[in-house]
């Protein structure tokens, strides 16, 4: 896989610093382990680097019992559907969540948002923020973000791996 994807014009972006639409994060991912993995090719979800780790570590039975992975197994024959995370970190931090079909987008040093419904406008031209008539909906994808947040606190405090069952308290 890679670490990220590189805009090739859509929406005038040529540069991956400054995007934040799909084509600035959408990679494939190969993963290949002769006579252990099946061949098959996922359209129908959405993952994130986020399943790296928790994927490796779940086909070659090396999940720990405790952790803090918040990512699932990609391999998995029945996929969770869970909102995926993405972080721009150039141009102001942009972090985004996909919570399907919504994506909400905020850039942290000016605080703009914008929210797209992917169902309905897969290319990202028209922002839905002030159309939401649900403030649930915008209230949760919003608390969302929360999780970039908590999975940067878990990893600058090596807290993948609880020393103690008490720490997952």
């Amino acid at each position: 896989t890679a670490d990220h994807a590189f805009p090739v014009g859509d929406h005038g972006i040529y540069f991956n610093e400054v995007g934040s639409f799909e084509e600035s994060f959408r990679i494939p991912c190969l993963i290949l382990w002769q006579d252990h993995i099946n061949t098959k090719l996922d359209t129908e979800n959405v993952f994130s680097q986020m399943d790296i780790a928790p994927t490796i570590l779940s086909t070659i039975h090396a999940m720990p019992s405790l952790h803090h992975f918040q990512g699932q197994n990609m391999l998995k024959s029945v996929i969770e559907k869970s909102p995926v995370y993405l972080i721009q970190p150039y141009n102001g931090t942009i972090l985004s969540v996909i919570d399907f079909p919504y994506k909400y987008v905020k850039r942290i040093r000016t605080g703009e948002e914008w929210v797209f419904n992917l169902e309905d406008d897969p290319q990202e031209e028209t922002n839905i923020f002030n159309r939401i008539e649900s403030t649930l909906i915008l209230d949760s994808l919003r608390k969302s973000i929360q999780y970039i947040f908590l999975n940067q606190y878990l990893i600058e405090n090596n807290q993948i791996f609880p020393e103690k069952p008490s720490e997952l308290d």
